[in-house]
């Protein structure tokens, strides 16, 4: 429950495919009027076996906070990793969130199937019976994958019914794929081998049946039917058009949502449903019982979408190396309009902020779960956007204006090289296919943009690190010779005739120390004086080891060296006086004012501050 409604969160692949559009705006319009809010958590991609690296997209399921989700459902058949389905169904049981699961089964969840067999048996038999074919051929998927043996299954069966003989040799097993299926129709054409009736395992492998038989002057269906499964849009624009086999996922969305006020109460534990696929009858296999899609209005939809595609496209490319050309987060932000990014939020761990972590070594385990998140984009019919940060169980400011809306929310995975880095949440104010279909495009805009504006960073990082390094002694941390001389050039570069302050320190008795209490205890010594030179110069002032106990500051404009050696002694007495030591650190000093830089060397840069400097340690000698 959040702001007084319930919240039903759903776990689904492929968010910008037609299907996934249908079953989420038909499920959000069925459950709004019962007060219910969708919260949608989708990756851009199925996340099966043919994919190497799955942890950046499917890291958006743990964004999902249970303590406010009143029902799950998991879209299996889309999500297809096993894995990731189990994990998401074990966190949902361990916070006993009432769980449906659409294809699989699992313990506790009410389980949602297209009863696949039954669409593939009713398709089989209308070919056997109505048609009354028995020379058949069969075009399957892969060899043990379980959708295609359901359908080898539901074949043998009515083929059994109807006292027609099965032999391996009436399947040709084509990947679900074009190709394949093109080849096999070849094969059986090439050996004179042609069946009655082409019955395919999906829609794709029909149409290339359909084009392989056209190519060799075969027709369909005079010569020889053709039927899919699936009941893609394709099939409309084919010629003949193709019998097939329509998976509703609007009807499976109406099932759910009629099924959730009792998923919600529990009372459907372990309880299965199916919905039964339509049987679509066309001219590949001799029905005609349609009305045909008027292919000039559609052929004109799809060239206005294609044209604005191909346009974003082209200004998200643009956009994307402007992101990672940035300085800094606010010149991101401020990249990020309303014409390409609308209706969306884009929230980033807030690491994402730290250039010292490179984005090869981030922990990928770590997911969403920030105390604080950085917000670096907002467009709202609410208020303009103004970056900030907060706390990722906020979701995105202004969730309750978007409830009362009815909006629904989709929440997607930012990733760079297979690691989150953050998440966008979509809202959109219009139920429009064009918008899912945008969300891959503006994923991967941020993606690429983000993370090559991470690797720059980075990469800034270790490079100043690695001048660092050699511009710089270790031990105290002061300026090296090299590293001096490259800054001393630029302040004279930037004012010759700028007054100077030469400050000169040399350490006490370090061959006393060293002799005595060991090289460490001297390193100690030499740290102690440099610090001492840092804390009594101004904080712009150039400090160098110069040797090996030998200090120099060299400090822009006239500074009060009474004061700056009064600072530079106190240093030491607190410094005693803390040690636990049996031996006291002194340093001796020495400092001149130069009223003009112009022409002053190195040596006679030190010249009068290293004379002073000598008075001073003889004095103290005395």
């Amino acid at each position: 429950m959040l702001k007084n409604r319930k919240i039903i969160a759903l776990c689904i692949a492929g968010i910008g495919e037609t299907t996934s559009y249908d079953f989420i705006v038909t499920l959000n319009n069925k459950i709004t009027k019962l007060g219910y809010t969708l919260f949608v958590y989708a990756t851009t991609t199925e996340l099966g076996d043919y994919l190497s690296s799955v942890d950046g997209q499917a890291a958006v399921f743990e964004l999902m906070d249970f303590s406010i989700i009143d029902a799950l459902i998991v879209f299996g058949d889309k999500i297809k990793d096993t894995s990731v389905v189990d994990s998401i169904i074990d966190r949902a049981r361990a916070h006993n969130t009432p769980t449906a699961v659409i294809g699989g089964a699992h313990q506790d969840c009410t389980r949602l199937i297209f009863d696949h067999t039954c669409g593939f048996e009713m398709l089989t038999r209308h070919i056997v019976e109505e048609h009354k074919v028995s020379k058949i051929h069969f075009l399957a998927g892969d060899k043990g994958n379980s959708y295609s043996e359901q359908r080898i299954s539901a074949l043998k069966k009515v083929l059994a019914e109807n006292k027609i003989p099965f032999d391996e040799s009436m399947i040709s097993y084509c990947s679900f794929c074009y190709e394949p299926a093109e080849n096999a129709i070849n094969s059986l054409i090439d050996s004179n081998n042609i069946p009655d009736a082409v019955i395919c395992a999906n829609d794709i492998m029909a149409m290339a049946a359909v084009g392989a038989f056209a190519k060799r002057g075969i027709k369909v269906p005079d010569d020889v039917m053709v039927t899919g499964y699936d009941g893609i849009s394709e099939i409309e624009f084919t010629v003949p058009r193709i019998t097939s086999v329509n998976c509703s996922y609007r009807a499976m969305a109406e099932k759910l949502a009629e099924l959730l006020p009792d998923i919600i109460d529990g009372k459907l534990k372990n309880q299965a449903f199916a919905v039964k696929p339509e049987l679509i009858l066309s001219e590949s296999c001799g029905c005609s019982t349609r009305d045909s899609i008027n292919s000039a209005e559609y052929m004109n939809l799809l060239n206005d979408r294609l044209y604005r595609y191909s346009t974003e496209a082209t200004e998200l490319a643009e956009l994307s190396v402007k992101i990672q050309i940035s300085d800094n987060f606010e010149q991101i932000s401020a990249l990020l309009d309303g014409k390409l990014f609308y209706d969306m939020s884009c929230i980033l761990n807030k690491d994402c902020t730290d250039e010292t972590v490179s984005p090869l070594d981030y922990d990928k385990t770590k997911g969403f779960i920030d105390e604080e998140s950085l917000l670096i984009y907002q467009n709202t019919d609410v208020v303009p956007f103004i970056p900030q940060l907060f706390t990722s169980k906020e979701v995105i400011p202004d969730l309750e204006y978007f409830m009362e809306k009815d909006r629904f929310f989709i929440f997607t995975s930012l990733h760079y090289l297979d690691t989150p880095i953050g998440y966008l949440c979509f809202y959109f104010r219009e139920q429009v296919y064009e918008s899912f279909l945008r969300i891959p495009q503006v994923i991967n805009t941020l993606n690429n943009g983000i993370g090559g504006y991470r690797n720059s960073k980075h990469k800034n990082y270790l490079m100043n690190k690695i001048d660092e390094m050699y511009r710089t002694d270790t031990l105290t941390g002061l300026l090296n010779r090299r590293g001096f001389s490259l800054e001393y050039q630029r302040l004279l570069d930037s004012d010759p005739d700028t007054s100077l302050t030469v400050v000169l320190a040399d350490l006490d008795k370090l061959k006393y120390i060293n002799d005595n209490f060991g090289h460490e205890d001297g390193d100690i010594a030499i740290k102690a004086t440099a610090d001492a030179l840092r804390a009594a110069c101004p904080a712009d002032a150039l400090c160098v080891r110069f040797g090996g106990d030998e200090m120099i500051a060299v400090c822009k404009g006239s500074v009060d060296i009474e004061e700056l050696k009064k600072k530079f002694r106190s240093f030491f007495t607190e410094f005693n006086a803390n040690s636990d030591k049996s031996y006291t650190i002194s340093a001796s000093i020495g400092a001149y004012c130069y009223e003009h830089a112009r022409g002053l060397g190195l040596n006679e840069l030190i010249e009068c501050p290293d004379r002073l400097m000598y008075l001073e340690k003889h004095k103290g000698k005395s």
